[in-house]
């Protein structure tokens, strides 16, 4: 038998003692406020549900400041969810959220409740509180067990909320939705989803400011999401204004790669090819840059790192070839530049009429030399 030590049992003695003044203080207040000619202690222990909440309503609406107004409300959302008159339930669980904004288990017990009662529009709602309530704990920096529910929690309200706006058929909603959505930030587990939905969206208009607005907002939040590094640099350097930052970007992908771990949820193979091809578009990008700000030497080495990794495209292949031909023809490398613009030439891409120009231009100086 394991018995409790001094402390312990000090500890649980003197819970017992507080929840046990709290239970004491609120029958002697809902015992000093009547409504009709009941005590509000009397009204909530009314089995006729329909009566009950009629009458704690009566109260609340003819007395807003009294504190006890705020000691029933548990009572009165508790009998409209016996009711199963989830409307009334939904509104109760905000007007309690409103006063405990962490209070995520009731917001979560309310959100079962309403989808059980299949009810879409208030389910929408419910998921919404849920996630805010589960957002505000985990801000509140709370104890492990009380994070990881939290944090499930969350996860389950903004699934619902997720899917909810994948289903919408009209763009411009969907786009709102999920706009709504990504307000929720990196905390969400659906975050990195959320935002590459936008962008897909966005880049389906033509629309290149929103893509670019995005994908900044998300590394704002999440500044090691690949993907939306990715996205930027390949952006970035379209418009050839800023390779400065497409460099930087390039090599904090290249160092997160680096220390990352695998994935729970990707095999050791998956992960060794993602890998390869984020680092393929890196060293990509970065030479890119590079070459952009005409520095020929950090180009070369860089696009060499790229090269091997982009095999299996010819085209992009063929690019790199004719970068790497230019960047060490302005080094002087001609012989180099002839074996790079060669190579090119012997793949069947749209660079092989340049890689032929090159290779002539570049024998004709190298004779001159």
């Amino acid at each position: 038998m394991k018995y409790l030590s001094l402390g312990s049992r000090i500890v649980s003695v003197f819970l017992m003692t507080v929840m046990a003044c709290a239970a004491m203080q609120t029958h002697e207040l809902l015992s000093s406020r009547s409504i009709g000619d009941m005590t509000l202690r009397e009204v909530v222990l009314l089995e006729d549900e329909g009566r009950k909440s009629t009458l704690l309503e009566q109260f609340i609406a003819g007395n807003p400041r009294d504190e006890a107004s705020e000691f029933i409300l548990p009572y009165l959302r508790e009998s409209y969810q016996k009711q199963k008159r989830y409307d009334r339930l939904v509104e109760m669980t905000d007007r309690q959220l409103a006063l405990h904004p962490s209070e995520f288990d009731l917001a979560y017990d309310t959100l079962k409740t309403v989808e059980e009662g299949k009810k879409p529009d208030l389910s929408h709602k419910a998921a919404e509180m849920t996630s805010a309530a589960a957002r505000a704990a985990i801000q509140a920096k709370p104890k492990q067990e009380d994070l990881a529910r939290a944090t499930q929690v969350m996860g389950y309200a903004d699934y619902l909320l997720y899917t909810e706006a994948l289903q919408t058929e009209e763009t411009d909603k969907r786009l709102e939705s999920l706009r709504k959505l990504a307000e929720h930030g990196a905390q969400s587990p659906y975050y990195g989803a959320i935002q590459q939905q936008r962008y897909e969206l966005y880049r389906k208009q033509g629309n290149v400011k929103q893509m670019s607005a995005v994908a900044e907002e998300t590394l704002q939040q999440d500044p090691e999401n690949e993907e939306m590094l990715v996205i930027l640099m390949e952006a970035l350097n379209q418009k050839h204004t800023d390779p400065v930052r497409v460099s930087a970007y390039a090599q904090h992908l290249l160092k997160g790669l680096r220390d990352k771990p695998k994935p729970d949820s990707m095999g050791e193979a998956d992960w060794t090819r993602r890998k390869a091809q984020l680092r393929a578009r890196a060293f990509m990008l970065m030479g890119n840059a590079y070459f952009d700000m005409e520095r020929f030497q950090d180009a070369d080495q860089a696009l060499r790192q790229a090269l091997p990794l982009n095999r299996g495209d010819e085209q992009v292949t063929a690019a790199l070839l004719v970068r790497l031909g230019w960047a060490n023809y302005q080094m002087k490398n001609y012989k180099e530049a002839l074996r790079f613009n060669q190579e090119c030439l012997n793949l069947h891409s749209t660079y092989r009429d340049q890689a032929a120009k090159n290779i002539e231009a570049i024998q004709f100086e190298a004779k001159g030399k």
